[in-house]
């Protein structure tokens, strides 16, 4: 993804996943998938902006120069937003055309469609590698026993912020173990820089926000089974996350502009923003967005407690992270799964594509030790500029950020996301927005998102 292309308010994140519309590369050795007149055209189905992964493709066949003769990859971008990649494919199946040999999702679509039977068991590629990959990856690529998707990005919670600004107004880490402890910490920052904020939060923000607040909770589900219910009213995960974010928004700490609005690059450029709780994705954006005049004032540990009733919240996930999966009917299947195997299955592929686009890190445990070598000694390649240097993590974020990642894996927790998860989260973001534009307080608001579950969805796995 070009990273320093401004990104529109509502799209959802999209880091380095494929490259634009036609990457016209050719990988091989897919045996009798490949056409007998040419490459097998391979159609990958993504969201967002789609120039990165072209790099990534064009490391894989440097690597891999015997592949490039037969694989040509056309890649789709069906929308801003994983949401929209659902839609896409739900007309697809509906209309048996233009079925994708590769799809990228959030771990949040994929109970919807496993359960139809519309992904392809990938068990034959997954199980020779489970023991190398990181738990959180583990738990992307599996659901209810079966491994049914390909791990891309762990999507881990980390919080960023301005080490320089928090000791000048003498903010310690262990100040923001509470909620109350994270809005004082706020106040004395905003008392000492009346122009900077702890964080941004408006009153319509990314969906992303309502995933990583609720999966650090235990056993959250948006609708019980047992008790044929949604669970809305009744778990406290909800109302306790929903409080935090309608407190925080009140308190005068978090600058009034949501993510990825048109003025939030530029308040990371300015300074305004000190803090971001987030996921590790955020580590392609910030440098790009503050500048190199920010290299070395940014620091990132593991998510504050900021809840009292939870041992840890650094735990859980951002939609717990981005996957492919090949349809059951994806027409080139054979093909698309030996592209995959080279790409993120295997140690040398997923390093050479990590040390071209330095965003999507590998999930194999073999390859971390390459990984942070490169980070402690890499030097900068001939074809990029000092200032692009300055920007990527272990120059921006100092080098312990790679081990930092590595380990927040171990804290990656997946949500318990059911068949309906997008119109339940869009209904839930409804809710927030309410919440924090002032329409109803957080006990009615749940209330509404909860009678529109049950009447617009019903039972979920029946739906």
């Amino acid at each position: 993804m070009n990273l320093q292309q401004r990104i529109s308010r509502r799209d959802a994140l999209k880091i380095g996943a494929v490259s634009a519309a036609a990457a016209g590369l050719t990988l091989a050795g897919c045996g009798p998938s490949a056409s007998a007149g040419g490459p097998t055209s391979v159609n990958l189905m993504t969201w967002g902006d789609a120039t990165g992964l072209k790099t990534a493709f064009d490391s894989i066949a440097g690597i891999y120069p015997s592949l490039a003769k037969d694989i040509k990859f056309n890649v789709v971008v069906a929308g801003a937003n994983d949401f929209d990649v659902a839609n896409a494919f739900r007309l697809a199946l509906s209309s048996h055309k233009n079925i994708p040999d590769v799809i990228e999702f959030n771990r949040t679509q994929i109970a919807e469609f496993a359960l139809s039977g519309a992904l392809r068991d990938l068990s034959d590629i997954i199980s020779p590698v489970k023991n190398d990959l990181y738990a959180g990856a583990v738990q992307l690529a599996s659901y209810q026993g079966k491994f049914v998707a390909v791990p891309f990005q762990v999507k881990s919670k980390l919080f960023y912020y301005r080490a320089d600004l928090f000791d000048q107004a003498g903010i310690t880490l262990d100040d923001l173990s509470t909620t109350d402890g994270f809005l004082t910490a706020g106040q004395k920052l905003h008392a000492k820089f009346p122009d900077k904020y702890i964080l941004n939060l408006g009153t319509q923000p990314q969906q992303y926000i309502i995933g990583e607040l609720l999966s650090a909770y235990p056993g959250v589900e948006f609708y019980d089974k047992a008790s044929n219910s949604y669970q809305i009213t009744k778990n406290p995960a909800f109302s306790q996350a929903f409080t935090f974010l309608q407190q925080i928004h009140g308190a005068g700490i978090t600058l009034p502009i949501d993510d990825f609005s048109n003025d939030w690059a530029q308040a990371f450029q300015k300074e305004q923003i000190c803090g971001v709780l987030c996921a590790n994705w955020m580590k392609a954006f910030l440098p790009q967005y503050s500048t190199a005049a920010q290299t070395g004032k940014w620091k990132v540990v593991p998510w504050p407690k900021l809840s009292p009733t939870l041992s840890d919240q650094s735990t859980g996930s951002e939609a717990g992270g981005s996957v492919f999966v090949i349809p059951a009917n994806a027409p080139h299947a054979d093909a698309a799964i030996e592209y995959m195997k080279h790409y993120m299955l295997d140690a040398t592929g997923s390093v050479a594509q990590w040390k071209q686009n330095g965003v999507i890190t590998p999930l194999l445990k073999s390859a971390q030790p390459a990984v942070l070598d490169f980070f402690q000694n890499g030097t900068k390649p001939a074809n990029v500029t000092d200032a692009s240097w300055a920007l990527q993590p272990q120059n921006f974020f100092g080098k312990d950020f790679q081990q930092i990642e590595f380990t927040s894996y171990d804290s990656v927790k997946v949500l318990d996301y059911d068949p309906s998860a997008t119109k339940e989260i869009t209904i839930l973001l409804q809710a927030l927005e309410n919440i924090l534009g002032g329409k109803a307080g957080v006990a009615s608001a749940l209330a509404q998102a909860q009678s529109d579950m049950q009447s617009q969805i019903g039972n979920p796995y029946q739906a």
